[in-house]
């Protein structure tokens, strides 16, 4: 930003606004010739109706790019990007020229031009009309992302415009909308608006631009919604404007102000939320700050400002006054303590009050947040209707004329004494009246702590002493008035409430419960004395209060109470409950039953059944709880009495769950053996073979006995017993010329080497083969003629050879 416009933003709002949106003049240069009228590849203008799509990336040298002669016009970006190079002054990446209507662009970046986008007349004095922009990114150009002039209908939605100038420049122009869109880091301001009627502002962010996020000058029918003004110099300005909309907006972090409003009228700002506005260029920080100009502002929260919540100045331009600013609709929040320089900061009259009891500026208390100020000379008084400042009596109606209202907290320990018989019921309000005058109708805070008597509510002012303040006095009600025009502090006290008489009708309770469920009691109390009472009534469980509320009633009131204790586990039993008052007690019982357990079953799933020595064994169970309470419990996993594997499971009612546990297996270990998954309630079994070294298994324990081999023998009688094995030649030893790989030279029949092929085996291989038997026994005679007849053939054949040979 230049010197000469910090120079204008420090003191005069309407000067930043009006500087900020001067328009330079950009020449408009040739234009490429026309490419086909479905497909572009490069710079044209487009002279026919249709729809339009870029190929690719368009890297343009003509200083003018894509131009729009014709109306009924879409063009599809299909995500490329118009870019110019830079070596002479750009003119525009899209432009829709003078007379055109119902054109669309989308998907399109536009970069590196004095303009990304414009939108209507350069030179021709036609306006252009119905024109849709979504998803357009015009970024990091001279001047202008977006410029629109002398337009109507212009919808631009779920753009980006950073690192311009100014993001979006309108006018001239009508029903603009600018839709879900990011405004950001331009050098001007994220949108400007001049002399236009209609603009739309909706759920868009503008933020971090070196002048405003919004600036709108001379224009009408303005509408912000749902929308961020985040650290900007200005987060949005408005001048010389009527008919302004300000809702649901989020102003954050800003530098001069957060809303600025100067010589405009029928500005209304509605459910603002203003923080963190820091001050810079001249301007202190304020909220809101009005010059002139007639506003309402409702339902607003104002906190953590360096300057004042709200602010309303004579212009600086102008002696007429307008029809002045109103807060209303309430609450209207001022929320964040000042430090103790800020708070002695005052605007009108410096240097304190003058006469009997009043107070200096420098003599306030210093635990303040600040308020409303009114500026005397030239801007009409502030209205409050409805408006709360904090904790401090609501402002029925009010009008405020040079000075100013803060807001001072109950705790500030800086105020004199309470009357006698009175107690706070809430902040204060501190009146800095020099030269004008306030005039005031002061009603209950919102909350009003039970310390206080609601009957008894009063406003006091302490001016010299406490006093009541106005005609509260005259009335049995709360409402009182009056005009103030000096310095003093106001605030609504109530007595300390009588005691009363408090009787209860018994006490019930819901009983029996479970463990973690909670026990309501209900009484019914009556206030039997002639006059209203306080009371605080309590619920005891064996002599241990667990339940408290405090009440007033007026004579002869009833009221019915519930209480409630949340009982656990170690709860289980009868108790006594008491209801109790200051006057009177009711008694009842109620049973917390014992925890129930918890019925966890067993189903295996999935389990090994044959592992290996020294392997290990995995089985799946699925575990559900099948009582009716919910518990927990350890699943194990056991083999002859010894537990292998556990898991500990918490399950409420009817939850299962799958859990897989791990027996791993000695190296010894071998034979047949019986898995069991168990819960406190139930098992499961699984059977398991575990193999030992040689393969085998015994069948009746775990050791590694070897698997009996018979004998070879012509009986019927089988094995029996736990018989060695031991090798054995007993059957005729295979003659050397089966074992020899010899290929016989000529392939005849008589040479085949398949008998080769049934080579007896040794003695230690007919041992470990795992040979079946029948009741019988094997005949092994039958084996021996076998082997006689091979070595025939064997040795015949081998004779033959040798005859060759």
């Amino acid at each position: 930003m230049t010197d000469h416009n910090r120079g204008i933003t420090a003191l005069s709002l309407s000067v930043l606004l009006v500087a900020s949106v001067v328009v330079p003049t950009v020449a408009l240069s040739g234009v490429a010739a026309a490419a086909n009228h479905n497909t572009i590849d490069g710079c044209t203008t487009i002279e026919e109706s249709g729809t339009y799509e870029l190929s690719g990336d368009i890297d343009a040298e003509d200083p003018d790019c894509i131009e729009v002669s014709a109306s009924d016009v879409t063009i599809q970006g299909n995500d490329n990007t118009v870019e110019y190079d830079g070596s002479s002054s750009g003119g525009q990446g899209v432009f829709v020229t003078p007379g055109q209507s119902n054109v669309t662009v989308t998907d399109l970046t536009a970069t590196n031009w004095s303009t990304g986008v414009r939108v209507g007349p350069f030179e021709g004095p036609d306006s252009v009309e119905d024109v849709t922009l979504r998803n357009v990114n015009a970024s990091y150009n001279g001047n202008f992302g977006i410029f629109i002039e002398q337009s109507a209908d212009v919808t631009v939605t779920d753009a980006t415009a950073s690192g311009n100038g100014h993001g979006v420049r309108a006018t001239e122009s009508e029903d603009l909308g600018i839709i879900n869109s990011e405004l950001t880091d331009n050098s001007e301001n994220g949108v400007s608006v001049s002399d236009s009627s209609g603009l739309t502002v909706s759920g868009s962010t503008l933020a971090a631009n070196d002048v405003a996020g919004l600036l709108v000058v001379g224009s009408t029918d303005v509408t912000v919604t749902g929308t961020v003004l985040r650290d900007n110099l200005a987060g949005a300005g408005v001048s010389g404007s009527q008919t302004v909309q300000v809702e649901s907006v989020e102003v954050t972090d800003n530098g001069a102000f957060g809303l600025g409003f100067g010589d405009s009228s029928d500005v209304t700002v509605t459910d603002a939320i203003v923080t963190g506005t820091s001050g810079a260029e001249g301007e202190d920080g304020t909220a809101l700050l009005f010059r002139s100009t007639e506003a309402d502002v409702r339902n607003s929260e104002l906190r953590d400002n360096t300057g004042r919540e709200i602010v309303s100045r004579p212009s600086e331009f102008s002696e007429e006054p307008s029809e002045g600013t109103s807060l209303e609709d309430g609450p209207v929040r001022s929320v964040g303590a000042r430090s103790a320089d800020a708070s002695t900061t005052r605007f009108g009259t410096a240097g304190g009050a003058t006469g009997p009891g009043a107070r200096s500026v420098e003599s306030r208390p210093t635990d303040t947040t600040a308020g409303a100020t009114q500026e005397a000379g030239g801007a009409q008084p502030v209205v409050l209707e409805n408006v709360r400042l904090d904790d401090a009596p609501v402002i029925a109606e009010g009008t405020v004329e040079g000075g100013s209202l803060d807001t001072i907290s109950a705790d500030a320990g800086e105020l004199p004494d309470l009357p006698e018989g009175w107690v706070t019921t809430g902040d204060y309000i501190d009146a800095d009246i020099e030269g004008g005058y306030a005039d005031l109708s002061l009603d209950a805070p919102e909350e009003v702590p039970d310390s206080a008597a609601s009957t008894s509510l009063r406003g006091w002012e302490f001016y010299e002493t406490w006093r009541l303040f106005g005609n509260s006095d005259e009335t049995a009600s709360l409402l009182a008035e009056n005009n103030v025009s000096d310095s003093r502090v106001m605030g609504v006290l109530g007595q300390e409430p009588p005691e009363g008489n408090f009787q209860l009708e018994g006490a019930s309770a819901t009983s029996p419960v479970q463990p973690g469920e909670t026990v309501e009691v209900t009484s019914t109390v009556t206030n039997v004395a002639e006059g209203y009472g306080t009371q605080e009534v309590t619920l005891s469980v064996d002599g241990t209060e667990v339940d408290a509320t405090t009440l007033t009633l007026e004579p002869g009131e009833s009221r019915e109470l519930t209480f409630q204790w949340e009982t656990t586990a170690e709860d289980a039993g009868e108790h006594d409950l008491t209801v109790a008052t200051a006057n009177d007690t009711a008694e009842t019982t109620a049973t917390v039953e014992s925890a129930g357990t918890a019925n966890y079953s067993v189903d295996i799933v999935a389990a090994d059944s044959v592992v290996d020595a020294g392997d290990s064994a995995a089985v799946a169970a699925n575990v559900t709880n099948v009582g009716e309470h919910a518990g927990e419990q350890t699943v194990t996993l056991n083999s002859e009495g010894t537990a292998f594997d556990a898991t500990p499971l918490a399950l409420e009612p009817g939850e299962s769950r799958e859990v897989t546990l791990d027996l791993r297996t000695s190296d010894e270990a071998s034979g047949e053996f019986e898995l069991v998954v168990a819960s406190d309630n139930d098992t499961d079994t699984t059977p398991l073979r575990v193999r030992g070294d040689d393969g085998g298994e015994s069948e009746s324990t775990p050791t590694d006995t070897p698997t009996p081999t018979p004998t070879p023998s012509p009986t019927d009688t089988p094995a029996q017993g736990t018989a060695t094995v031991t090798p054995t030649d007993t059957p005729t030893s295979t003659p050397t010329p089966t074992v020899t790989p010899t290929p016989t030279p000529t392939p005849t029949d008589t040479a085949t080497p398949v008998p080769a092929e049934t080579t007896a085996p040794t003695a230690a291989e007919d041992v470990a083969t795992d040979t079946p038997e029948d009741e019988g026994g094997f005949p092994w005679w039958l084996l021996l003629v076998l082997l006689a007849v091979a070595a025939a053939v064997g040795i015949g054949a081998y004779a033959r050879y040798r005859q060759q040979q």
